[in-house]
């Protein structure tokens, strides 16, 4: 079991009042200078210039603008596989340290961060301008997801998980902390909301709200896992589970009572495994995942359902400790 770097339990060290005493990464706390974009383009950041894949940088407390490019012939390149390209950094209110992100279907990216006391979720534009900040009875977000009707749900590890319309500090809809708190989230099509949770440091749980948050009627999921991280839904309904203690990425089949698939593994021209995965997120056409691996500062690019090595971002490319990565044209059921 490998936890003891996770972000959220840095996170959880960030909370208290001696830093140092954290085990694991580090990330420093100073914050970078409050502009909306540091663009590497003399033409800098718009929605003139695409750019498809934002990754959360936890230490550099930034989301990084990459271009979605093209298969790597092995993992040594990383970034210099094909079209795969730094172009800016989205910072502006990003004082503290991003968490998992996500890309709604308007091309609004949502961020959830923390700053060691409380937390938000940043919604910006698709060119990378503030638009608005969700706050209302957040303290430690871990992930964020919308519905096929724009409403906001972030899960919290501190006040379970929340639920607001978009644009609207309001929350409209909770449902409390399930064990250690919730982690990931995800919401079908139907509107049945799925959320994530740790019971102990070396086990947890999915969730399932029927209908939605209204009432909070849960169902746990009979699947076993270790300690689940970000969840996402693909368009046959899948759900897609980050085993952070079995260092998987888990298929889990409707009706969601056993694991059916794995992201990762050795198919593919090169061999692919996980330190820590903690965040995925699926593109539109549900052909490639993009898996963040705490552990070695990495995000995965993998074919999807496959699971086959595509593509890799690290630390070459300046990227360290990497909380979460979407595509511009992030799948939303």
């Amino acid at each position: 079991m490998r936890i003891s770097g996770a972000r959220r339990y840095v996170f959880s060290c960030l909370a208290a009042p001696v830093f140092a005493a954290c085990g694991g990464a580090q990330p420093p706390m100073g914050a970078l200078p409050q502009t909306t974009v540091i663009a590497a383009h003399a033409d800098g950041y718009s929605a003139k210039h695409p750019v498809d894949l934002f990754v959360d940088d936890y230490e550099n407390q930034a989301v990084e603008v990459v271009t979605n490019g093209g298969a790597a012939t092995s993992l040594e390149g990383q970034l210099q596989a094909p079209g795969w390209n730094n172009t800016g950094s989205i910072t502006v209110d990003l004082s503290s340290q991003p968490a998992s992100n996500w890309v709604d279907t308007h091309g609004n990216l949502y961020v959830p961060t923390f700053n060691g006391s409380t937390g938000e979720v940043n919604e910006y534009t698709p060119a990378g301008s503030l638009k608005f900040t969700y706050s209302s009875n957040v303290i430690f977000p871990g992930a964020v997801t919308t519905d096929a009707n724009g409403d906001v749900f972030e899960a919290d590890e501190f006040r379970g998980v929340n639920e607001y319309h978009q644009g609207s500090n309001t929350v409209v809809a909770t449902c409390p902390q399930l064990g250690g708190g919730q982690r990931g989230v995800a919401v079908d099509a139907h509107g049945d909301v799925f959320a994530s949770y740790s019971i102990s440091g070396s086990s947890g749980a999915v969730v399932e709200y029927g209908g939605g948050l209204a009432g909070c009627s849960e169902t746990v999921l009979g699947v076993p896992l270790g300690v689940p991280g970000g969840v996402v839904l693909d368009k046959r309904s899948n759900l897609v589970v980050c085993d952070e203690s079995n260092q998987a990425v888990d298929i889990i089949d409707p009706p969601y009572s056993e694991v059916s698939a794995h992201l990762g593994g050795d198919d593919g021209p090169f061999s692919l495994r996980y330190g820590l995965p903690g965040a995925v997120s699926i593109n539109k056409d549900n052909t490639l995942a993009y898996v963040t691996d705490w552990d070695n500062q990495k995000v995965d690019v993998v074919t999807y359902p496959a699971g086959g090595a595509f593509a890799q971002l690290g630390s070459d490319s300046g990227l360290r400790f990497p909380t979460g990565a979407v595509d511009r044209s992030n799948y939303v059921p």
